[in-house]
């Protein structure tokens, strides 16, 4: 078979060829083309750190500037020194104070001193007869004064005793939302390091792959377009890492603002991977879930002794709706007097006055009042009602989030591997001349998209997972070594293939698809790599592609790894704020 070109009618001596070349607008096999004239420029991009980002705009954990925090860290700050829950705290010690305040209307009002009363000039006698005169007097004791009005002092106690549980209750809901939102936080962060690892890996890859095209092209094999095209795709990597990077700074300065740490701290995730966490077991029944949000809930306290408040408070009042508001005084000292400013005849005195007083108009209102409570605990039987409601539509929207992002999860697990194989193959196939970079440069960007979806598909199944946990109590929530993010930094993605023995010996269940967040030993490559009879690689080389360690210091701190809970520790006693007063909550009458 024959094939015109401008170089003349050139033999093909395999039609598979002759139609790969036609599919690529080639007329010439790759060998026989003359080299390209055209110069050739060396990749001035640097790796593992590009000039393209500068320094300053990248997230360093080196140093003393960044500090490993894990998730179980995070929940303690965020009990502890959160804002949001020192307010809602001091609220709390507040409500106590006025409640008893409120109560210490029933004590006396005893006074002690000195009275002095003088009159100069015209005055009536007790006959009626007018008279002019100048007298004045001098008492000197105490005088007790009494006056209880039941009805307001029972409800100015309720009414305290219903700000209690109400500030108890947004106590109880200020730490919920809190450890919620720092839960969610440190989340975003380990996916934010997640993120830049794998656009350092993404960028990496191209840019080896731009070195080999550009090689190739001095041999006389390819184009100087299959050369700018992968610059131009090394520049759109390096753009997507700078944001990586951002994401990662945004992640750290949100998580110390929730815990209250000192502006400008560094935070990054200690865990070593990002897996799947299991707080909630979401093959329990929808029903369950719903039961048991329904019973243990946000909100559910606060809003149930609010109805128990306003029950007791209407009770209360019917029983005391007719008693009388009651006076009492008493006085005594010394008393003594005379005309002018003469001052004589001390002797001790005694005062004493009882009174009983009905409120006529108040009792006309009765039924009003009662009314009023009516409409309260109707109100808050509606509330009650509405978050029911609301607790089991969040339960059933992340136990069905769950249940789909872990399917998802699965998905992308056998998408990742594939895409490995892909692109192995297509590695092989180029240093064979068999095929163009456009084709590696493909599955490079397939290899990228898997593992951004086991990305968002681990993230989705962990916030759909905390998110249940928030609606269930947190209160439950244990962070245990087999329950929160932290994996064991020996075991890499490349001995961790599910049910695989690892180079020790020992087995292994961590998925292969997880998201390596610290050095590894690096892969076969694709020239040593064992292939079956059929082409595909072996599962030994099915793994993530470890990242560079100069690029890897930029994400964690490999000399903090030694110790990091001992570091962590160290660092909380020195940065955390402490707060200037406990606050003990009286308890309750």
């Amino acid at each position: 078979m024959k094939v015109f070109t401008r170089h003349g009618w050139i033999p093909l001596p395999d039609p598979t060829v002759c139609l790969m070349a036609l599919l690529v607008g080639l007329a010439t096999p790759l060998a026989a083309q003359e080299p390209t004239t055209e110069p050739v420029e060396p990749r001035t991009f640097p790796t593992p750190l590009p000039e393209a980002i500068p320094k300053e705009s990248v997230f360093h954990a080196t140093g003393d500037e960044s500090q490993p925090i894990d998730w179980a860290t995070v929940l303690e700050l965020a009990r502890g020194s959160n804002l949001a829950i020192e307010m809602a705290r001091e609220k709390v010690f507040e409500a106590h104070t006025r409640l008893k305040l409120a109560q210490q209307q029933w004590l006396p009002s005893l006074n002690v001193g000195v009275n002095h009363y003088h009159h100069e000039g015209r005055i009536q006698e007790i006959p009626g007869q007018i008279i002019d005169t100048s007298k004045g007097n001098l008492f000197g004791g105490g005088y007790l004064d009494m006056t209880i009005e039941p009805k307001k002092i029972l409800i100015d106690v309720l009414k305290a005793k219903q700000g209690v549980h109400s500030r108890s209750g947004e106590l109880d809901r200020a730490t919920r939302d809190t450890l919620q939102k720092a839960s969610l936080a440190y989340l975003d962060l380990v996916s934010a390091q997640a993120g830049a690892a794998i656009a350092v890996e993404v960028a990496d890859l191209i840019g080896e792959l731009v070195d080999r095209s550009a090689e190739l092209l001095k041999q006389g094999v390819g184009t100087q377009v299959d050369v700018s095209l992968n610059r131009a795709q090394y520049q759109t990597q390096l753009y997507k890492l700078n944001i990586a990077r951002k994401n990662q700074l945004a992640a750290s300065a949100q998580l110390v603002q929730l815990l209250n740490l000192q502006p400008g701290t560094r935070l990054y995730a200690a865990d070593s991977h990002l897996v799947p966490i299991q707080l909630i077991d979401v093959s329990r029944s929808e029903d369950d879930l719903v039961m048991q949000a329904q019973s243990q809930g946000p909100g559910l306290a606060e809003v149930a002794s609010l109805i128990e408040v306003l029950e007791n408070q209407q009770n209360r009042l019917r029983r005391v709706n007719f008693l009388p508001t009651i006076s009492l005084g008493v006085g005594q000292g010394t008393f003594g007097g005379g005309f002018g400013g003469d001052f004589q005849d001390f002797d001790s005195r005694t005062d004493t006055t009882v009174g009983i007083n009905w409120d006529l108009m108040s009792m006309v209102g009765t039924r009003q009042t009662r009314n009023l409570f009516q409409s309260q605990k109707r109100q808050a039987q509606i509330a009650h009602h509405q978050l029911m409601q609301k607790l089991a539509a969040g339960v059933i929207v992340g136990r069905a989030e769950a249940i789909s992002a872990h399917e998802r999860i699965k998905l992308s697990e056998s998408e990742i591997e594939t895409a490995i194989r892909s692109y192995k193959l297509s590695q092989a196939r180029l240093k064979a001349a068999e095929t163009l970079s456009f084709e590696v440069l493909q599955a490079i960007g397939a290899l990228g998209q898997a593992r951004v979806n086991y990305l968002r598909a681990v993230m989705q199944y962990n916030q759909a997972q905390i998110q249940l946990q928030y609606l269930l109590g947190f209160e439950d929530c244990r962070c245990h070594d087999n329950e929160i993010l932290t994996v064991d930094s020996e075991i890499t993605p490349t001995e961790a293939v599910d049910g695989v023995e690892s180079t020790d010996g020992a087995v292994v269940t961590e998925p292969a698809t997880a998201i390596e967040m610290q050095p590894a030993a690096p892969p076969v490559s694709a020239a040593e790599e064992i292939v079956d009879p059929e082409g595909i690689p072996s599962p030994a080389s099915v793994a993530p592609r470890p990242l560079d360690n100069d690029i890897d210091r930029l994400i964690r701190d490999p000399s903090s790894q030694k110790n990091p809970n001992k570091s962590m520790r160290k660092w909380i006693r020195s940065h955390r704020r402490r707060v200037k007063r406990d606050v003990i909550l009286p308890a309750g009458p």
